[in-house]
C-alpha cells in the first residue's frame, strides 16, 4: 500500500520563517508601524484617487504623475491636519516663497 506524497516549495522553509516571524508580537507591532506609515498614502492614491496604474511610460512620465499624486496627498493630509483656513493663511503668507519654487521646477521642466 503506498501513501500519500507531499512535495514541498524549495521556498516553503522560507514562507514558514517569515510567517512565524509575521505572527510573533514584535513581527505584529513591526507591521502595525509599517501600516500606519508607508501604506497609508498609497492606500489614499490607489482607493481615494481611484488610481491603480500609471497612465504614462517611461521613467520621466512616472516620476512626473507619481509626483503629482503625492502632492494631492500632502495637500489633503494638511487639509485634514491644519484645516482649510490655516491653509490657505499659510499659502497665502508663503506667496513670494511658493512663486520661486514653482519658477525654479518650470525652468527645469523647460529647460
Amino acid at each position: 500500500e503506498r501513501g500519500r506524497r507531499l512535495n514541498r516549495l524549495f521556498t516553503e522553509e522560507l514562507k514558514d520563517n517569515l510567517e512565524r516571524v509575521y505572527n510573533s508580537a514584535d513581527g505584529q507591532r513591526i507591521f502595525r508601524m509599517r501600516k500606519a506609515r508607508a501604506e497609508l498614502p498609497f492606500g489614499y492614491i490607489k482607493k481615494d484617487l481611484d488610481v491603480g496604474y500609471f497612465l504614462l511610460r517611461g521613467q520621466d512620465g512616472v516620476n512626473g504623475e507619481m509626483g503629482l499624486l503625492a502632492t494631492s496627498f500632502n495637500i489633503k493630509r494638511m487639509m485634514n491636519l491644519k484645516g482649510i483656513p490655516a491653509l490657505l493663511d499659510f499659502l497665502k503668507g508663503n506667496k513670494n516663497c511658493i512663486e520661486r519654487r514653482v519658477q525654479s521646477l518650470e525652468s527645469r521642466v523647460h529647460g
